[in-house]
């Protein structure tokens, strides 16, 4: 409706003297009056038109508006959420019982109506493509949910987006103690690689306020400490399981030396930790700025009472926020790495380092702030000045009020925090993990997990779908299967971001000391030499770059740093490497008898005196491990070789020959360390393993668009060829295949007997051996392809699979060398 400016507007002035057309003027052209009366009357046409227009633009903007916030009256079911015809009993678990405020167990009613039933765990409904939910989402509640549901995991604009089509189904995921149900959104095609969301039923008056795994409503206002109180208790009380990792005698040795210290919140000052005292600790990302830390010149200052309420407005708003949530918590210490390691002094950053697993493994609790972009942000879901998030609730009909959940992980693993090297060991090796996210808080332990939207702090709680993707829930098999931890640690750890370089193998030390009682293993640059052949064969899951500086800032300069890693280990390269198992097919259904009758070659590696010392000690035990197929080498006795392996070994060479070859650091001789020598603790090892065994040279030759089903495009892979120009084998490059001259054959290092292989890696038999494909099984070798420096030290270049008749064949070497021989390596 026009306001009354524009009726104004619209009216043709008739009382103006001046301009009045039936008022001639006796000297006035008649022609000049006309045209005067013409443009009056279109001026009055035009305006009556422009206000047409005014309304029909109104108009629409109202219909716009009541289409995309449609009131309550105008909103309605589409017919395919109508479908479902969910109600509150749809939700209960078919217990026989109900819950009940009063405690005591009421009958279930049934349920009514409809076909779609999640109580039966396995009803589904495919709601449509992401587009088509999008447009129902104006009218239909549900879809609304879905819509948000997804919006919410991206940065991105999603409502246009035509892919993926989605399911929900029943889903009793929450077993222990369960009464509820959730339904689980899940994408078909998800080219937008959104994960699961949920959606729960909120509590009305007709249930009571606590109904486990029901929505519940957040406060922003306020920081809820007696909730995260409740969840603590929970797990002291009643989760024998999320004791520390090390024992009381363990934990005392390292907490009373003296280069390990804590916060005293009370007194504000570090300190040493009282005997039997309790402690939290802070995961964070420390971020680019450059931050307040403890230093040879003010630890004295720090160590006096009051002394840290001096700089207190220094520090990161994170470690601000940890002091005062560990006096809400009632707790008195805390440990937070940048003030309780002296920064500035190699020793006490060195010690500290390598028991990070004693430190969050023996934790009471530990305080993850995954609030982006970093330390600075804080603790969010404290701040209610700065806590801004959304619950999205809907009424799907009356008395049935729907909430979206997503899982913690969906929010952590969109952090800065989560892509950080350090902080993978760090929530790992916690106990108790409380974490801070996008406003949000969680609470995780290795029992149960627990968030502020969703009711489940019962005495007992168990497993829930909060820990389907928690690292934590990786140490379940720490006892039987430490291996798979391992190789599944390594995969993650490897694609995380360090900003000091040479930091590789320390973030990863605690993972190392955690695991290495239970595979009876030492680690050598990253790999346990209790499966060392097997640890070989790592392979990158994208293409990798050598790991050969390190970035250093002294007196304000930065200098690069050489860096002493090898090519043979994934520490020595920057990017995601991984233990593929299609690689190891026929070998992995029992790894033990693989290691004892298809590996031979005996492996030295330079320790920090330049002697070569055995890898795996005899003085070892077979891996503690209570699936013997997963256990490592035998044990070491009569009839055996230095890896407790029976001979005469595969090799049908004598591993006793002596060494050659020199360093140019150690140019004179080559001398071996005791059999039961270990690592010089001041002295790291030098990245150089030296053994005998099988080599021969090949052509390689480019396998146009078969890098392979789920590898990257830049990930080349390499068909090995014969001198008669038969395919044999084939290789994955680690790297950019840069100057890489075809024209010219390559060595490849034979490492131990491989069974058969993947279709992958072999898509048409043929024949090379004169056999059936079902019939072939150990008649390849794993082949390691190097190149060799000027110093002639041999460096990895990639890996793959070759079969052992094609090294008679093999061509002359670049220099003239036989096809194959036995070969003294030293791999760098």
């Amino acid at each position: 409706m026009a306001n009354g400016s524009d009726r104004a507007e619209a009216h043709v002035p008739t009382n103006e003297k001046s301009s009045e057309p039936n008022s001639p003027r006796p000297n006035e052209d008649l022609e000049a009056r006309r045209r005067k009366l013409r443009f009056f009357k279109r001026r009055a046409l035009w305006i009556e038109a422009a206000n047409k227009i005014r309304k029909r633009k109104r108009i629409d903007k109202i219909v716009s508006y009541l289409t995309n916030n449609p009131s309550q009256d105008l909103r309605h079911l589409c017919e395919i959420c109508a479908g479902m015809n969910l109600t509150p009993e749809k939700f209960q678990v078919r217990d026989d019982r109900a819950p009940s405020s009063s405690g005591v167990a009421q009958p279930v009613p049934p349920h009514s109506g409809g076909t779609f039933d999640p109580a039966s765990g396995r009803s589904k409904l495919t709601l449509g493509s992401l587009s088509e939910i999008w447009q129902r989402a104006r009218f239909c509640p549900f879809c609304s949910l879905v819509t948000k549901a997804a919006q919410e995991q991206s940065d991105d604009d999603l409502e246009e987006h035509p892919n993926g089509r989605l399911t929900t189904h029943g889903n009793a995921t929450d077993v222990i103690k369960a009464k509820t149900r959730r339904l689980k959104l899940q994408w078909s095609t998800n080219d937008l690689k959104l994960q699961d969301s949920y959606i729960v039923l909120m509590p009305d008056q007709r249930w009571p306020l606590d109904s486990f795994m029901m929505g519940r409503y957040v406060d922003h206002s306020r920081a809820n400490i007696t909730l995260i109180k409740r969840w603590v208790e929970l797990c002291q009380d009643y989760h024998q399981d999320c004791g520390p990792i090390h024992g009381n005698s363990a934990f005392h040795d390292f907490a009373t030396k003296g280069f390990f210290g804590v916060i005293d919140v009370d007194s504000e000052c570090l300190t040493s930790l009282p005997e039997k005292a309790e402690y939290i600790a802070l995961s964070y990302a420390w971020g680019g700025a450059e931050k307040f830390t403890t230093s040879i010149e003010n630890v004295r200052d720090l160590r006096s009472e009051g002394g840290l309420s001096k700089v207190m407005y220094r520090l990161p708003r994170a470690i601000q926020d940890a002091i005062k949530l560990t006096k809400n918590l009632e707790k008195r210490y805390l440990w937070v790495d940048a003030l309780c390691i002296v920064q500035d002094s190699d020793d006490s950053w060195n010690l500290n380092a390598q028991i990070m697993d004693r430190v969050y493994g023996n934790a009471f609790l530990t305080i993850c702030a995954a609030d982006d972009p970093d330390a600075s942000a804080g603790l969010v879901g404290l701040n209610p000045s700065k806590r801004r998030f959304s619950q999205y609730i809907e009424e799907y009909k009356a008395g049935v009020n729907l909430m979206v959940s997503h899982l913690s992980e969906t929010y952590i693993r969109r952090s800065n925090w989560n892509t950080r090297a350090w902080t993978f060991q760090e929530r790992l090796l916690s106990r108790r993990c409380l974490l801070f996210t996008r406003g949000r808080v969680y609470f995780q332990c290795r029992a149960t997990a627990m968030s502020e939207d969703i009711i489940a702090e019962h005495g007992g709680a168990g497993w829930s779908v909060e820990l389907v993707h928690a690292p934590l829930q990786m140490l379940a098999d720490l006892h039987t299967r430490a291996l798979r931890i391992y190789t599944r640690c390594v995969e993650m750890y490897t694609q995380r971001f360090l900003s000091r370089s040479g930091d590789i193998l320390a973030a990863f030390s605690g993972i190392t000391n955690m695991l290495g009682p239970h595979l009876d293993a030492e680690f050598i640059f990253g790999l346990p030499n209790s499966h060392f052949d097997w640890a070989l064969l790592w392979e990158p899951r994208h293409v990798l770059r050598r790991r050969l500086h390190d970035a250093v800032t002294q007196n304000g300069i930065t200098l690069k740093k050489n860096l002493k890693l090898p090519s043979w280990a994934w520490c020595g390269w920057i990017g995601q490497s991984h233990y593929q198992p299609d690689l190891m097919m026929g070998a992995l259904s029992n790894l033990h008898q693989w290691l004892m009758n298809h590996t031979w070659i005996i492996w030295y590696i330079r320790d920090g005196h330049g002697d070569l010392r055995l890898v795996r000690s005899p003085s070892r035990l077979t891996t503690p491990s209570t699936d013997p197929r997963w256990s490592g080498y035998g044990l070491i006795g009569d009839g055996t070789d230095a890896f407790g392996r029976p001979l005469p070994t595969l090799a049908k060479k004598n591993n006793g020959l002596d060494f050659k070859r020199t360093l140019p650091d150690y140019p004179f001789n080559t001398s071996k360390a005791r059999p039961d020598a270990k690592p010089y603790p001041n002295r790291p090892d030098m990245p150089f393993l030296q053994f005998w065994t099988w080599s021969a040279y090949f052509w390689l030759r480019l396998e146009d668009g078969k890098q392979g089903r789920g590898r990257p495009n830049e990930l080349q892979r390499l068909s090995v060829v014969d001198q008669k120009g038969d395919w044999c084998g084939t290789v994955v490059l680690d790297k950019k295949p840069r100057n890489l001259d075809l024209g010219t054959p390559f060595e490849l290092v034979a490492l131990s007997e491989a069974k058969e292989f993947s279709d992958e890696e072999c898509e048409d038999w043929n024949y090379y051996i004169q056999t059936e494909r079902e019939q072939s099984e150990w008649d390849l070798y794993y082949v390691l392809l190097i190149e060799r420096n000027k110093e002639d030290i041999a460096l990895r270049l990639g890996l793959g699979k070759v079969f052992k008749e094609a090294f008679p064949n093999s061509v002359t070497g670049r220099s003239g060398e036989l096809g194959m021989s036995w070969r003294e390596f030293v791999l760098g």
